[in-house]
């Protein structure tokens, strides 16, 4: 029904499952004349189900690399003949080396980590599921290092190659956090970037600018 009230321009009548509605309309209309695009978050079978149908993009939750591709291919196949962006999120934990970003880790984690609140947080999120302990302490330490998101952690060229693997295994693209933006930028945009560039998983950065000064 929303992309209904932004495409049609005469007003309509809807009479639904939860909703029936009378001289529906709405004004303004999406800016560009066509629709924006839509995101849809969602990890069970029927939000991921509904995000195929009716969004441009579903972010949905990586637990494992290993199980990835066919958790993305279950969703396009959802979409049909509808292009659906797959997307997650993510946090970014890098050093130099692996030995640097790993100890950095740990520091984060068993150090200077909340315990009691991750606790507390996971319990909330896993109410009334049968988890394993080994699931439960996994889930703990992604909430403590980046807020339950997918970790990317190692040295620059072990980032990248994880980076690799998700875009193998179908994924279109991440939301990446860092636990200390400022200092941590740099490595992303002097270190990281380039190699994906050079896996030709990123056009250069100055693609985009040729593009738009090439005559048509």
């Amino acid at each position: 029904m929303v992309k209904r009230i932004w495409s049609e321009h005469a007003p309509f009548d809807h009479a639904g499952r939860y909703f029936q509605l009378a001289e529906v309309e709405g004004k303004p209309k999406p800016y560009g004349g066509g629709l924006p695009m839509l995101v849809s978050a969602g990890n069970s079978p029927a939000g991921r189900a509904f995000a195929a149908r009716h969004a441009d993009c579903s972010f949905m939750t990586v637990n494992e690399i290993d199980t990835l591709a066919g958790e993305v291919a279950a969703v396009k196949k959802s979409a049909g003949a509808q292009r659906v962006g797959v997307f997650a999120s993510g946090h970014m934990i890098t050093r130099p080396t692996r030995k640097e970003a790993e100890e950095y880790y740990r520091y984060i984690v068993y150090e200077m980590g909340d315990w009691e609140a991750a606790e507390h947080t996971v319990k909330i999120r896993m109410r009334d599921r049968d988890t394993v302990y080994e699931k439960m302490q996994k889930l703990k330490e992604r909430m403590i290092s980046g807020l339950g998101t997918f970790p990317v952690i190692g040295g620059y060229d072990d980032v990248a190659e994880t980076f690799r693997r998700l875009h193998d295994a179908g994924l279109d693209g991440m939301a990446i956090g860092m636990v200390n933006y400022i200092d941590e930028f740099p490595m992303l945009r002097d270190e990281i970037l380039p190699r994906l560039e050079r896996l030709g998983l990123r056009r250069p950065a100055g693609d985009a600018e040729r593009r738009e000064e090439t005559p048509a």
